[in-house]
């Protein structure tokens, strides 16, 4: 018994985790996601228009997403 409530609190945990995770969202025709946080940085990516992006650090204007 004590483990299945150990593992509902577990799942609830993850669950509120996940929620609190910040996104953002593509709003223009299509996002060029950079190696490094410089305007002339490689390419990495392009995320078309409405892609849902995890953000994982702010630093001005830039966003590092995962």
């Amino acid at each position: 018994m004590k483990r299945k409530a150990w593992l509902i609190v577990l799942m609830l945990g993850v669950m509120s985790s996940v929620a609190l995770a910040a996104t953002v969202k593509v709003i223009t025709q299509e996002a060029v996601i950079r190696k490094e946080k410089r305007f002339f940085a490689p390419a990495v990516i392009r995320a078309p228009y409405g892609s849902i992006l995890e953000e994982l650090r702010r630093e001005g204007d830039w966003i590092q997403v995962g």
